[in-house]
């Protein structure tokens, strides 16, 4: 058994022990203190009131961070910026913009290709462009333009 001398030191023992947890607790008292009234004088100063504060996955209300003047103008110069969508991608009118004429795309190649698949006509207006576009190709494009 436990003689009294080993019981009382036991006893001093618990003693410090619980006396630090309550000073713990007192630290950690008053930092919550602290934590409440910066939440308070953050919502006082957004607007929001308790109920509107958001709330992490733990289930306490989040902090909002401080408003930065510099970050909340650059947001609103790249808002205003944005290019506007003209909507979702859309398979089928892609396919249809590929088979249009496109006459801003032209070379011999692409002449020579047309020609290949019969549409003539198509074929010599390409080398009547390049030849407007790259005049000193003319001696080398007319003789195609004949065939």
């Amino acid at each position: 058994m436990v003689n009294d001398r080993e019981k009382n030191l036991l006893l001093k023992e618990l003693e410090e022990k619980i006396k630090a947890s309550l000073k713990e607790i007192e630290r950690n008292k008053s930092r919550l203190k602290e934590l409440m009234e910066e939440k308070q004088a953050i919502a006082g100063e957004t607007g929001l009131h308790e109920e509107e504060m958001p709330e992490s996955s733990t289930g306490l209300p989040l902090r909002p961070l401080p408003k930065d003047h510099l970050l909340e103008e650059y947001i609103s110069q790249k808002k205003k910026q944005a290019p506007v969508r003209s909507g979702f991608f859309n398979p089928e009118e892609s396919a249809w913009r590929s088979i249009e004429d496109n006459d801003d795309i032209l070379s011999e190649t692409l002449a020579r290709l047309v020609a290949a698949q019969g549409k003539n006509d198509r074929a010599i207006k390409i080398y009547q462009k390049l030849m407007l576009k790259y005049p000193k190709k003319v001696v080398t494009l007319q003789p195609k333009l004949k065939n």
